[in-house]
């Protein structure tokens, strides 16, 4: 459908499959256990982690950190950014896109070791709404 904005501008409403953006990918899809190693520390930090999502746009990390040899639980919430399949650390400004099973987050390399059950076959997030864009934007994205 169209509109027109308060300044007269023409509108269209528009989702980000619409406009050729890739589907939402579930966290859940992304569920079981990972290992990750930070660098330049390499073998002295290092951890491992059970991946479980919260819902359909966050998810929780929790594990253990290894640093030389101290054992440091942990646990982290990622909360996806709106639109996007990139991810904030939850009081942090950190982000990272989740799309693979290697993901770089800050000076961690993450990767799946193995997955939870059915997580290869979860669906992509319905897009939750469409937003209005005036329509020389949505030009410009195409």
């Amino acid at each position: 459908g169209g509109g027109q904005a308060d300044d007269g501008e023409d509108q269209v409403w528009v989702s980000g499959e619409s406009m050729g953006q890739a589907d939402l990918i579930n966290p859940k899809r992304y569920d079981g256990t990972w290992c990750f190693v930070c660098f330049p520390l390499g073998p002295y930090c290092y951890g491992c982690y059970e991946h479980k999502a919260l819902g359909e746009d966050s998810f929780q990390a929790k594990g253990c950190l290894f640093v030389w040899m101290p054992l440091i639980p942990f646990t982290e919430i990622w909360d996806r950014v709106p639109g996007t399949n990139k991810y904030r650390k939850r009081g942090t400004t950190e982000e990272a896109n989740w799309v693979s099973d290697t993901v770089c987050t800050g000076l961690a390399l993450r990767v799946r070791l193995s997955q939870a059950p059915s997580s290869n076959r979860v669906a992509p997030v319905q897009s939750k709404s469409a937003e209005p864009l005036p329509i020389k934007e949505v030009k410009a994205k195409e």
